[in-house]
């Protein structure tokens, strides 16, 4: 592992929230990878347009990022929120390697969910879950892609996230290239991105305060147009534009869910 990529891995253990603190309360299990065994809360709709996955950002655990995605299950899209191995109650030790095994079965699993109930799937990677969930999509036929890919927060490469705010704390540029190149290339969103065939939607809040927005329409452009969809929020910090205090937000998506699904 390089140097520096211990930044990429931010895992906690508490319980930022409970799921009797949502209005569809998810069921707690377990989804198996390699070795670890990987907590996951499911939120069940009981007509389901389409079923969502979350592949969740580097900090904290999905009890701090379920919030984002489990109000959709009151509007008829189930939702499938997991830890990466190390995060939360899931075993194991993160590192770029098992996460991306980690979201591999993660797929597999939710996938054979989708097909069961005759429902389209959705992916949603957010900042660092964006570079792990696309190199995992392009390794598919294209038969098993999701109906929709959104990213939320994400950019080209952990590499060129790292030069960016690494120029903004150091500005020496010799120094902070040379720190930046001790961040892993293993996660390089842009290099898989144009193969893998479906539909996209980019979002990205103009406020977000950690991944600068150029750096999203950077990985957008990778996309043909004819694929791709872009939202600039006007509002919301850094994946925050989805949280209760922007509704204007939820229901917009759930607008284009209702078009797209």
């Amino acid at each position: 592992m390089a140097i520096l990529d211990c930044l990429l891995f931010k895992p906690d253990h508490k319980a930022h929230t409970n799921p009797c603190d949502y209005k569809v309360v998810p069921q707690e299990i377990f989804i198996q990878s390699g070795s670890e065994s990987l907590c996951a809360w499911h939120f069940r709709s009981k007509n389901p347009r389409a079923i969502l996955v979350q592949f969740h950002g580097n900090a904290e655990n999905l009890t701090s990022h379920a919030p984002y995605v489990g109000w959709m299950a009151e509007h008829d899209i189930e939702v499938l929120a997991f830890d990466y191995a190390g995060y939360g109650q899931s075993s194991g030790k993160p590192s770029v390697r098992q996460a991306l095994g980690d979201c591999h079965s993660v797929y597999e699993f939710t996938k054979k969910v989708a097909t069961e109930k005759n429902i389209p799937l959705v992916t949603l990677g957010q900042s660092i879950g964006s570079q792990f969930l696309i190199p995992t999509l392009a390794a598919l036929p294209t038969q098993r892609l999701p109906k929709l890919v959104i990213l939320e927060g994400s950019f080209p490469s952990a590499r060129k996230l790292s030069v960016k705010i690494l120029q903004n704390s150091i500005p020496i540029k010799w120094v902070s290239a040379l720190l930046s190149k001790l961040v892993s290339e293993q996660v390089k969103a842009e290099d898989h991105i144009a193969s893998v065939e479906t539909r996209f939607l980019f979002i990205h809040s103009e406020e977000d305060q950690i991944v600068p927005v150029d750096l999203g329409m950077e990985l957008y452009g990778l996309v043909p147009e004819s694929r791709a969809t872009t939202w600039k929020l006007a509002q919301g910090l850094h994946l925050k534009g989805f949280t209760s205090e922007f509704p204007e937000n939820r229901s917009r998506l759930i607008e284009f869910f209702k078009a797209e699904l």
